[in-house]
């Protein structure tokens, strides 16, 4: 007798297999390849259990026999196709949730993965870095309340239908400026960091002002320039004198604005 199965990724292949016996003799069991099976004896049933992790891609092959007190035995052949199936992959390796503080945003975790089967996938809260937001998961729904401004990181489990994980982390940003996540530090020294928006693409205008208004340095970049993740401008204020100063990005025709102070 013989049985084909197909498995892919992490699959365990489970087996049951009732033994009967009309003369009530006595039996023992062997399979092929013992090491990478899992065997277990409850009564009269083999409980068979093949992991497909521990196989390689292709055709594989294990005989189970049963033999009683006088050497009279049965076998059943068990064929085993091991086939390739990719883990999930995140499709943007820089996506981030960015929202205003105070407010909620939900987005469909599947629109993000990339997978042979996206409806199956399961998903699953991992660490969160940060306390500044909320965070809810329905199913493949993920629900983020913006509590107070800054950066958080949540750690994002996903499982497909083979038992197969991927991990990622999926940065989070509260602000109060859509153009201008954050400056920082906002006393400065010498060196002012530039977080923009997501929005923000493109050539960009950055203009310092002081208190009456006058321009005290201006500086054109382009985000092609950035690093796709960090998406943060340096600008040298050091020769500033101190005092408190604005700093607006102009944008595709709109104008963000901040302040910051000079020391």
């Amino acid at each position: 007798m013989e049985h084909t199965f197909n498995v892919y990724g992490k699959d365990i292949l489970n087996l049951m297999f009732k033994i009967t016996d009309k003369d009530n003799h006595t039996w023992k069991y062997n399979i092929t390849n013992p090491a990478i099976v899992y065997i277990e004896q409850k009564g009269d049933v083999l409980d068979v259990k093949i992991p497909s992790e521990k196989l390689s891609l292709g055709e594989h092959q294990f005989t189970l026999t049963v033999t009683d007190e006088y050497n009279a035995s049965t076998s059943v052949v068990i064929n085993i196709n091991k086939n390739y199936d990719s883990c999930p992959v995140l499709k943007n390796p820089d996506l981030i949730i960015a929202l205003s503080k105070g407010d909620s945003h939900t987005v469909d975790l599947k629109e993000y993965i990339v997978d042979e089967d996206v409806e199956t996938l399961n998903f699953k809260l991992g660490e969160l870095k940060g306390n500044n937001v909320q965070l809810s998961l329905e199913k493949n729904f993920l629900t983020v309340e913006g509590k107070s401004l800054g950066q958080s990181k949540q750690n994002i489990i996903v499982t497909d239908k083979h038992g197969q994980s991927v991990e990622f982390s999926l940065p989070i940003f509260v602000y109060m400026n859509k153009g201008i996540f954050s400056l920082f530090p906002t006393e400065v020294e010498d060196i002012l960091y530039v977080r923009l928006g997501t929005g923000i693409t493109g050539e960009i205008i950055l203009t310092i002002r002081n208190v009456i208004g006058k321009i005290a340095l201006k500086q054109v970049s382009h985000t092609d320039e950035l690093d796709s993740e960090k998406k943060t401008v340096l600008l040298d204020v050091s020769s500033l004198y101190p005092g408190k100063y604005s700093l607006s990005i102009s944008n595709q025709g709109k104008i963000y604005t901040e302040s910051f102070l000079k020391q």
